[in-house]
């Protein structure tokens, strides 16, 4: 709406291939992942509106494998970060959920391991106040 880049690409015979970045309507980067041949591959990164880095992803054939991180701020000064590994697009091993006040302290963690996509195990430990 405001007339700027909402996505810079490089294709080869008509598909994505290299560099793909979008932008939010103010202008900073809101993602930069990697294509061949259509197909996302490699990293991904993933920024908020004010710029600041909340997702690290990795593919491979357009699905998520590797290694996932990801922060999402709740309000209130809370923070949320989740780490995982997925196995071609499904969860596979352990998987970390931390919940983080807004002094930075960790209030709570959730660990659950899974097997190519389905929940074997979850556990949730409260952390002691210190």
């Amino acid at each position: 709406s405001k007339g700027g880049i909402r996505k810079r690409a490089t294709y080869a015979n008509g598909e994505m291939n290299g560099k793909v970045t979008t932008f939010f309507t103010n202008g900073r980067t809101e993602r930069e992942s990697n294509y061949i041949k259509g197909k996302k591959e490699g990293e991904e990164r993933v920024y908020s509106p004010e710029g600041r880095e909340i997702a690290v992803k990795h593919y491979k054939g357009d699905e998520l494998h590797g290694s996932y991180e990801e922060t999402a701020d709740e309000g209130n000064g809370m923070s949320v970060r989740i780490r995982r590994t997925y196995d071609r697009g499904k969860i596979h091993g352990m998987e970390i959920t931390e919940i983080i006040d807004a002094q930075g302290k960790l209030q709570y963690r959730i660990e659950c391991r899974y097997e190519q996509g389905k929940l074997k195990d979850r556990k949730q430990i409260p952390m002691t106040k210190s």
